[in-house]
């Protein structure tokens, strides 16, 4: 198996992990479990099943005196877009969530602009206002059946491409287990201050289990991302990330009932090729930079 194989066949499966948390959140959801209630035990279960590892790797959680100010904004940040998105899956149906999802890295592009200063010329805002108008047409057929929910979604969305602006470059030192391990913490602590008075060891064996699952499933997706971008670039992987509308199709059909209609298609496509095309160009200006 070729690096680029190996790096294709590793990202689609990050987006079957994806898909499957997602799933989880919506089956814990449905127990009547609350957004802020999930995001702690998810943090509890997630942690616990790092710490074998940093001991093993004899590695350091005290994070790196630079890199402090950045793990802060992710955490916080985080922990927000975290729960805006389980308080959507609780709320629309599987396909429609991760196909929305598809604009983040869009977004992305057009943040670096106001923050990092980069330079967009008119082929990238153009394949960002298409990635737009995919989007639309996804969320126009049911935009008042979703109502205030697509908002949510959409700032929750908003704020993950802020973090990914944010720490762009400025955790390249700093392991990925510390940085992972401080957001579970936040993620354990932050919605504890609102929700502390719901939080109860009575749950059924079928929650517990759904949580653990929770947990592990964090963990691996966190993993799986690192591997795959390791063999192949983001503009190589971008394309494959339609795999998880399919995986979400398959999963909300027999396990939730629910379909997938010819517009999320459709808008996911579009925002998918928009997206590519933003990152192919990233990675050939970056190239022409090199050369000067």
């Amino acid at each position: 198996m070729t690096p680029t194989t190996k790096g294709i066949t590793i990202f689609i499966f990050h987006q079957f992990t994806v898909v499957l948390l997602s799933l989880l959140v919506r089956l814990l959801a449905d127990t009547s479990l609350q957004p802020e209630v999930i995001l702690v035990w998810r943090g509890v279960f997630a942690n616990l099943m790092l710490i074998p590892f940093i001991w093993y790797a004899n590695k350091t959680l005290l994070p790196k005196f630079d890199a402090k100010k950045t793990l802060l904004i992710r955490c916080i940040f985080g922990v927000a877009a975290m729960f805006g998105n389980f308080y959507c899956i609780a709320r629309m149906d599987l396909p429609d969530f991760v196909a929305i999802g598809y604009i983040m890295p869009i977004l992305s592009a057009v943040l670096a602009i106001f923050i990092l200063g980069e330079f967009m010329g008119i082929r990238r805002w153009s394949g960002a206002l298409i990635g737009f108008v995919g989007m639309l047409v996804i969320i126009q057929p049911g935009f008042d059946k979703l109502g205030y929910v697509i908002y949510i979604l959409l700032a929750a969305i908003l704020l993950q491409a802020l973090v990914a602006v944010i720490i762009r470059g400025r955790l390249t030192s700093q392991s990925s287990v510390t940085a992972t391990y401080y957001l579970n913490y936040c993620l354990i602590l932050a919605p504890l201050i609102f929700c502390w008075q719901y939080i109860s060891l009575n749950l059924t064996t079928y929650q517990y289990l759904l949580l653990i699952s929770l947990g592990v499933i964090s963990n691996i997706l966190q993993v799986s991302m690192i591997y795959a971008y390791r063999y192949i670039s983001i503009t190589t992987a971008t394309p494959f990330s339609f795999t998880s509308l399919v995986f979400a199709s398959v999963m909300s059909y027999f396990i939730l009932g629910q379909g997938t209609s010819l517009t999320t298609i459709i808008g996911a496509l579009i925002i998918v090729a928009s997206a590519t095309y933003i990152a192919w160009r990233e990675m050939k200006l970056a190239k022409i930079k090199r050369t000067h």
